[in-house]
């Protein structure tokens, strides 16, 4: 379970969302049976609570260690039928996330940006080496070259002088199709693979 940058639980809109997630992925997995599956998670770079409810603040030595069991078990788990897990580094909140705390607070998109070097780009280095060190299970690809002027958070973002996110971490618009042209070049070498 995710928690706020003060270690405190976010409020869950659905209880036991996590459980039906994995259970909802699982079944997708099963039914679709892709060669491809695409893991682009952004709140792996949060503190969470483990099973036993205790507070496991990011950056910390637990927080690695158990994000490092996590991830294996996750890219086991969604290639268990043979498919390629290609994790997507989270790249850095655009400059235009302080227009989002106005509407929906600040807590998120501040701790992203504060915790964006000693956070965010080592859990993006951890999928990097883990998909180096596991080529037959997972690859690992980038966008933030693609949104980003330069790999810092915030970060400018603006295609055409319009911000490819308005609230800082969705893409519309220009913003999206940038994005989707950017993920289907970088898979194209996984998808011919399979033919």
């Amino acid at each position: 379970t995710p928690v706020r940058p003060d270690n405190t639980p976010w409020p869950e809109s659905v209880p036991g969302c996590h459980a039906q997630v994995v259970k909802r992925q699982d079944a997708l997995v099963g039914t679709a049976d892709p060669d491809v599956v695409i893991w682009w998670d952004r709140f792996s770079v949060s503190g969470f609570r483990d099973l036993d409810g205790a507070v496991v603040p990011a950056g910390s030595d637990r927080f690695w260690s158990l994000r490092r069991d996590a991830l294996d078990a996750a890219v086991r788990r969604l290639g268990a039928r043979g498919a390629i897990v290609v994790l997507v580094g989270a790249e850095p909140p655009a400059e235009s996330v302080f227009g989002r705390c106005a509407v929906v607070g600040c807590d998120w998109p501040m701790f992203q940006i504060a915790h964006y070097e000693d956070v965010t780009v080592p859990w993006n280095t951890m999928l990097r080496d883990y998909a180096e060190g596991h080529p037959e299970l997972s690859a690992f690809i980038s966008i933030t070259d693609v949104v980003c002027r330069e790999d810092v958070a915030p970060c400018d973002d603006r295609i055409g002088g319009i911000t490819a996110r308005r609230d800082g971490v969705h893409y519309e618009g220009a913003g999206e199709e940038a994005v989707i042209d950017a993920l289907l070049v970088l898979l194209g070498p996984f998808m011919e693979r399979y033919g």
